[in-house]
């Protein structure tokens, strides 16, 4: 899931700086300028559904694990219940 959410932003950022920086403009290397912009398009939308989808995960996994997976996103720690192992 986050691997998707941090292409999708790395992809909107480059296609945005593609479209204001003029590259492609004189070029046919990407097609034409209306790609990128319709590309863009795409992966703005994209987020629409990607960031609700990861917040709804992270709620659900919380539940299911009995942790606070949010609270161990903003500081960065994670509790972890010891499991007995059987590797004696």
């Amino acid at each position: 899931m986050i691997l998707s959410l941090w292409a999708v932003i790395i992809g909107l950022g480059l296609t945005g700086y593609l479209m204001e920086s003029d590259i492609f403009s004189n070029t046919e290397l990407l097609g034409n300028e209306d790609l990128l912009e319709e590309v863009h398009e795409l992966l703005a939308n994209s987020l629409y559904l990607l960031v609700p989808l990861h917040i709804i995960s992270a709620i659900l996994v919380s539940y299911w694990e009995r942790q606070n997976l949010i609270k161990s996103m903003i500081t960065g720690k994670k509790i972890v219940a010891d499991k007995p192992s059987n590797l004696e």
